[in-house]
């Protein structure tokens, strides 16, 4: 039984690290998203304030393109923590069966321990109350 107490417990441990390292993907994913709702911010600030000065109407052209290839690194970079995330709870379900696999064996183990303990109990009732009808026939 202590070697399934300790196997439970590393496994308890490894699957919390993989749900620790899932969170920290999840995190940065959030992270980029909000980079990207204040790039969009950022944008529509640029095309009132463009829309307002035909001097800077003129700069609006180079800063869209800036804009263009920062949007297309962040939607790039969501892909990737998508599949990061994917990926990650794929890991976390493989370690939490693993975890469950070993806490099943052990309430199993439990359970046939604690039936060998009654029916052990049971015998030795069953002699005492055997041996005592013996004495009190002989007598």
């Amino acid at each position: 039984m202590k070697k399934i107490a300790t196997l439970i417990r590393m496994y308890k441990f490894e699957l919390d690290e993989k749900r620790r390292a899932l969170v920290a993907i999840e995190e940065q994913m959030q992270r980029t998203m909000d980079a990207r709702l204040n790039l969009d911010k950022e944008l529509a600030e640029e095309q009132k304030t463009a829309a307002q000065a035909i001097e800077l109407g003129m700069t609006y052209h180079g800063y869209s393109k800036k804009f263009i290839a920062r949007r297309q690194k962040l939607e790039q970079e969501l892909e990737h923590l998508k599949i990061e995330v994917e990926k990650a709870e794929l890991v976390v379900q493989m370690a939490y069966q693993e975890l469950k696999k070993y806490e099943v064996t052990a309430e199993r183990q439990a359970a046939r321990e604690k039936l060998e303990a009654t029916r052990k109990e049971q015998a030795e009732t069953d002699d005492t109350t055997i041996a005592a009808f013996e004495r009190k026939k002989k007598s």
